[in-house]
């Protein structure tokens, strides 16, 4: 591996590490600024670096926690089967130990996040104060045809490794592969390999659909309009999302991805910022009689998709 970027080192330095134990395993937290708390989930395959654009603008106005998700980054993996519902529990458990068990919790999930935070509020909705999903999987989505990731863990080279990390960013994780920069390819090398569960299997055990069906949270969403995984079907999400809330917000990020808040950062950091501020009223909506239709969910995916090794 080359040496690590700036951008992270700086990072890196200028947080506050905590650890909250499940158990004899631990798992990572990392805390910059200061404000209401907010709590980042990452992507599948990944770490709390997936938000390493975002983190300090969102950090100028709160308390932002990014998390390595249990069996991620550097969080230890815990014993026996892992599913999104098992993960939803650990992180409320790290919740509890930072702020106590009456917290209420605001939290932006990315991809197989969204995944994770969507678990947290079915499982204590009424702690959620808003749940934003940036590019999340898990709607019976399956991964297009046409995208054709390469395997890399067979190569010895480090060389030929960072080229196909770089190559499957622009197949699956980015629009403009013109945005490919040495920072993301180091940040996917990295994260890929320090996973230790296969979070695409666990995003597809999980019904996300039906979940959204009975859940009464404030809920928005931020896509990127070219998101390889998502783009043909921003409709279908947007009617979930106001199902689940008829005031939520689905903005669109035009020219970007599914890393749609690395790929356009600072337009999605004014987007989160708006919506973390803003006071709207929530209308909550009466259980539905049954979900709004969608694909089969044999192959609903998060981010780990664009890690197949």
């Amino acid at each position: 591996m080359p040496p690590k970027p700036t951008d992270l080192l700086r990072l890196e330095a200028s947080c506050r590490r905590l650890t909250t134990r499940h158990g004899d395993d631990q798992t990572a937290w990392r805390v910059w600024g200061s404000g209401p708390p907010l709590i980042l989930l990452h992507g599948g395959f990944g770490s709390w670096t997936h938000w390493i654009r975002n983190i300090e603008a969102l950090a100028a106005a709160n308390t932002v926690y990014a998390v390595d998700m249990p069996a991620f980054g550097d969080s230890d993996r815990p014993e026996g089967t892992i599913t999104s519902i098992r993960l939803a529990d650990l992180i409320w458990k790290g919740i509890d130990s930072i702020f106590g068990p009456e917290a209420n919790a605001r939290i932006a999930g990315f991809s197989f996040g969204g995944v994770i935070g969507i678990q947290m509020a079915s499982v204590q909705p009424n702690r959620i104060d808003n749940l934003i999903l940036v590019g999340a999987g898990g709607y019976g989505i399956s991964r297009p045809q046409n995208v054709n990731l390469e395997k890399w863990r067979h190569l010895t080279d480090p060389a030929e490794r960072l080229a196909i990390h770089r190559r499957n960013l622009a197949a699956l994780m980015f629009h403009d592969s013109e945005k490919i920069d040495d920072l993301a390819v180091y940040l996917q090398a990295e994260n890929t390999s320090r996973a230790t569960i296969n979070s695409r299997a666990v995003a597809q055990s999980t019904n996300v659909p039906e979940i959204l069906a009975d859940l009464r949270v404030p809920i928005d969403g931020i896509w990127g309009a070219c998101d390889a995984v998502s783009r043909e079907r921003l409709p279908v999400l947007k009617e979930f999302l106001h199902g689940v809330d008829p005031s939520s917000e689905f903005i669109v990020i035009e020219n970007a991805g599914h890393w749609v808040q690395y790929e356009a950062a600072e337009l999605v950091n004014n987007e989160l910022i708006a919506l973390l501020g803003a006071e709207r009223t929530r209308t909550v909506r009466e259980a539905p009689d049954a979900a709004p239709q969608s694909p089969d969910h044999s192959d609903s995916t998060g981010l780990a998709s664009s890690q197949t090794a």
